[in-house]
């Protein structure tokens, strides 16, 4: 059976002490009592395998901490996964010095050998379920990504992706690598900015030069299932109690679709969700944009270019949210064009300024968002001319910000 010598730091430390505190004190006894050739060799014939022991450790042991502990289960495993031996390591080491004593704890359970079989690995043909939940969580925790922006769940499921081409990168990495903060558009009559630049057209700035590609399909609800089966890392986007959501197929058994969930991870919420057709189908539009990432020919791509695009759209954006301004005082008029004039600038324009710590930047844009909802929900009315004012020095201090990496 396979011996792990990987310890808990206080285990360790401890058990040093005891062979030492043993070692000395058996020769004192010995040299005051009964100093005999032969009981000095039977005492240094014992001594010497605990020094060596105790030694060997020094060099050898993996001190453990709760942080690494995956870590190291991940070491134990893969070796022992090429001598195709199979089990499950646990941390019923009270008395187990000699044994690999690890725990692979969730926030709903704890993965470890029932009794006291802690000397040994849980043969798998008895635990064939624990085994099982055992592989689908740490398959989980090896490729999960978590959402660190607002809006981001399609580029942490690019960066999702990216880990089954061990790329390891999270969604800021990619919107950062791309310059997404000083990407200002106009798309079919719509201004956007931030994660709201979802297509392939700008995880491609990302991708190509790796050699990727993001490829999208469009395919009818009807259609959806046939195209999905047998294939897995496709992403496209749910229908979910907070609006769309973008999610990656991670496996499909029988009838029920898994799906990794993107999340911020002090949300608490599950990151892989399953759905049978029946609830996958009733989720998703009648016609669905699909997209998985492939190989492709290296390919080098120019953001200037983008950048400049995004100043000329940001002044044609000051002259419509502008006219907006002053030739509206409706709530209801305001309450319309929310998510649709002013959420590029207040909501995913702040998105983004926060993500480089633009903090004046941030503050002005958090005032003005502040003075908007306030009117909105009836609290105050809005002052026109200041809120005027504070749009064009948000605008042209953001024109200045992407002028500053275009040149």
């Amino acid at each position: 059976m396979e011996k792990v010598f990987y310890f808990s730091s206080k285990r360790m430390r401890i058990f040093r002490i005891i062979v030492l505190i043993w070692v000395i004190t058996a020769y004192i006894l010995l040299l005051i009592f009964a100093f005999n050739i032969w009981a000095l060799i039977i005492v240094t014939c014992l001594a010497i395998p605990l020094l060596a022991f105790m030694l060997i450790t020094l060099n050898r042991s993996k001190i453990i901490i709760k942080e690494d502990r995956l870590i190291l289960f991940n070491i134990v495993t893969k070796s022992w996964n090429k001598k195709e031996i199979k089990g499950i390591i646990c941390n019923r080491d009270i008395s187990g010095w000699l044994c690999g004593c690890i725990e692979i704890q969730t926030d709903k359970k704890i993965f470890r050998s029932p009794g006291y079989q802690f000397l040994n690995w849980c043969k798998a043909d008895k635990n064939e379920q624990l085994v099982k939940e055992l592989n689908q969580w740490l398959e989980e925790k090896k490729y999960t990504r978590y959402m660190h922006f607002n809006s981001s769940c399609s580029y942490c499921a690019v960066a999702y992706i990216l880990s089954s081409f061990n790329i390891g990168v999270e969604d800021t990495d990619v919107a950062l690598k791309i310059g997404l903060p000083y990407i200002f558009v106009f798309e079919n009559g719509d201004y956007l900015a931030g994660p709201m630049l979802q297509s392939g057209k700008y995880f491609n700035l990302f991708l190509n030069p790796l050699g990727l590609t993001f490829k999208e399909n469009r395919v009818s609800k009807e259609d959806l299932l046939s195209y999905i089966n047998n294939k897995k890392n496709l992403m496209f986007g749910i229908k979910t109690d907070f609006g769309k959501h973008a999610v990656v197929l991670v496996d499909h058994i029988n009838d029920i679709y898994s799906f990794f969930n993107p999340t911020h991870e002090e949300s608490n919420q599950e990151t892989i969700i399953n759905f049978n057709e029946v609830d996958l189908l009733s989720r998703v539009d009648e016609e669905i944009t699909i997209g998985e990432i492939q190989h492709c020919k290296k390919k080098m791509v120019v953001l200037k270019r983008i950048y400049h695009e995004s100043i000329t759209n940001l002044e044609n954006y000051e002259k419509d949210i502008i006219n907006f301004v002053e030739n509206n005082d409706n709530v209801e008029e305001y309450q319309k064009q929310l998510d649709i004039l002013f959420r590029p600038l207040l909501l995913d324009g702040l998105t983004m300024m926060g993500l480089i710590n633009n903090g004046a930047l941030v503050k002005t844009m958090k005032e003005a968002q502040s003075n908007l909802l306030d009117f909105i929900r009836g609290k105050t009315k809005l002052d026109v001319l200041q809120f005027k004012e504070k749009i064009c020095i948000i605008i042209a201090q953001y024109k200045e910000l992407i002028n500053s990496v275009a040149n």
